[in-house]
């Protein structure tokens, strides 16, 4: 995961002025948000403006 993070910064794909240790954080705080949706809420919508909130914050 380490790996793939330092790629995308130096494609400029991620923040290159953000830390590993805060962008583990995000993600392992996003993945446990997640977790707790109810299948009942998830639509092509949902996860469309969730990705769009994860790589624009």
């Amino acid at each position: 995961m380490i790996e793939m993070i330092r790629e995308a910064q130096e494609k400029g794909e991620i923040a290159p002025y953000l830390s590993i240790d805060t962008l583990l954080l995000y993600l392992n705080l996003w993945r446990d948000a997640s977790e707790k949706i109810p299948v009942s809420l998830y639509s092509e919508r949902l996860i469309d403006e969730l990705m769009r909130l994860f790589f624009t914050a």
